[in-house]
């Protein structure tokens, strides 16, 4: 399940802890954010004072603050879609040929988003939110 920023700013702390119990993160790190009223809203504004003052394990933490660098940052799947079928008009190179049925040839950007490959794109934006770190 994949959220946007806008989705997660309106949760309510149980939806918080549903989310982040739903994407493996054990209670470990989600009696302690319930203990911290962390809603939606407070899980966008964390950073990583906070989370480092929360008294999380190194481990948990990590893979913590990871997510919510995706989470902050990352726009959703359709936005995702859109910038990649933009970039592959732009930059027809980039686009991988995909012939239909009919035997007409069009432009496919799915290739960014290739689970193994993590993604063209997402991957160069991580590294820009990284780099603006």
């Amino acid at each position: 399940m994949n959220v946007s920023p806008d989705d997660v700013k309106i949760w309510t702390v149980v939806q918080v802890e549903e989310y982040l119990k739903l994407k493996g993160f054990g209670e470990s790190i989600t009696n302690i954010l319930r203990g911290n009223e962390i809603d939606g809203e407070s899980l966008l504004l964390l950073n990583d004072v906070d989370v480092a003052s929360m008294g999380f394990k190194i481990g948990p933490v990590a893979k913590f603050r990871s997510f919510l660098v995706t989470l902050k940052y990352f726009p959703s799947t359709s936005t995702q879609h859109l910038w990649a079928e933009a970039l592959v008009k732009s930059f027809p190179c980039l686009g991988t040929k995909v012939t239909d049925v009919e035997g007409k040839v069009t432009m496919n950007h799915d290739i960014y988003f290739h689970p193994k490959a993590i993604g063209f794109m997402r991957t160069n934006y991580k590294k820009c939110v990284e780099a603006k770190e």
